[in-house]
């Protein structure tokens, strides 16, 4: 009885919300880090759920990604563990999922350099782009031991690997799904400084909306963030075939297929999917990420309301829309009495699971 129930709402759900357009910012350029939103849409998930979604490439800045979406000129959007601050801002954001349990940012360093551990780095050159700095990581595996920020000269991003291999920097912000592969190919030898050595595993990857988009579309934003996942979930367990695609079909940055292999076996690591948890954003870990950025001093507001921040679908069961057909139709509901444990009667009372 209740499996009818959910098919007839489910069907209400697709119908209701057919062919609702949505743009999705990404905070990076074309690659399998957002191979699960290209899988979702190539093989037709959000379409099976009446979204047509366009995917648009990171331009500008990334501040102003947040800014498109609480002014509505997008309407989804991912981001990095920083969104915190914007929210404590009042950009009145919602956090759906998080796809990297880790994040890949690393420093790389030149083996030649002997800089080995964050220690090393006092009176170096970092490159580094400002949010990457604020997403926390980094800053908080500098602190951890010992050293303080204003000892090391921060740099803005050129993005190009050569300013280390020429030694115009000491350490070279990147990803451990990006830049390793490009110094294997040229048989560079190098270290890596990674966050997640010193237990600094803070999230990545976060695709987040507006508190407005959630009042208003709550069916949507559930829609689109079950499609998300799904072409996630299809994207690490069938690799070859995704990076096959985004290599025909989304490939900007004209990466070989082999660095965009390597690039999804690294990422599926950080995913944490083999412990059934990919998209969970655990109310501990931010919580432990906004009282490092009080700590740094970037956060002077009360105390963070996570419940406010991360978004709940358990209490997303009809949305107005819904209701409002429900409530101006009537329908005749057909149940049968001798389906147990489903629906039987026991004295003339209709019960069942």
């Amino acid at each position: 009885m209740i499996i009818k129930i959910l098919t007839i709402i489910l069907f209400f759900i697709v119908t209701l919300n057919a062919n609702q357009k949505v743009t999705l910012y990404l905070d990076w350029l074309n690659q399998f880090q957002f191979a699960g939103y290209y899988i979702a849409k190539e093989k037709g998930y959000y379409k099976d759920l009446g979204i047509d979604i366009e995917i648009k490439e990171f331009r500008g800045n990334y501040n102003s990604i947040v800014e498109n979406v609480v002014s509505n000129e997008a309407i989804y959007a991912i981001g990095k563990s920083s969104l915190i601050l914007n929210n404590n801002d009042n950009k009145n954001i919602i956090l759906l999922s998080t796809i990297f349990q880790k994040s890949p940012l690393i420093l790389l360093t030149l083996e030649s350099s002997e800089i080995k551990t964050p220690k090393d780095l006092e009176n170096k050159k970092v490159m580094i782009t400002s949010d990457a700095k604020d997403s926390a990581s980094i800053s908080a595996m500098i602190l951890s031991q010992g050293l303080n920020l204003n000892s090391i000269q921060f740099l803005e991003h050129t993005f190009d690997i050569n300013d280390l291999l020429n030694k115009k920097v000491d350490a070279y912000a990147g990803y451990l799904s990006n830049e390793p592969y490009l110094l294997d190919k040229k048989n560079i030898k190098y270290n890596v400084i990674n966050p997640s050595d010193y237990n600094f595993d803070f999230f990545e990857g976060i695709l987040f909306t507006s508190r407005e988009e959630l009042s208003n579309n709550p069916t949507r934003v559930l829609n689109f963030n079950e499609a998300s996942l799904k072409g996630w979930n299809y994207a690490f367990n069938n690799i070859e075939e995704s990076a096959k695609i985004i290599y025909e079909k989304y490939n900007t940055q004209n990466k070989t297929l082999d660095a965009l292999i390597f690039e999804a076996n690294a990422l599926k690591k950080l995913s944490n999917i083999e412990e059934g948890i990919l998209g969970n954003i655990n109310s501990n870990k931010i919580n432990e990420i906004n009282s490092f950025y009080k700590f740094l001093g970037l956060n002077t507001k009360n105390d963070l309301n996570i419940e406010s921040l991360i978004f709940d679908k358990t209490k997303i069961l009809l949305n107005k829309d819904i209701n409002n057909y429900l409530k101006d139709n009537h329908f005749t509901l057909l149940i049968e009495t001798n389906k147990i444990p489903y629906s039987f009667k026991i004295t003339n009372e209709l019960v069942g699971i």
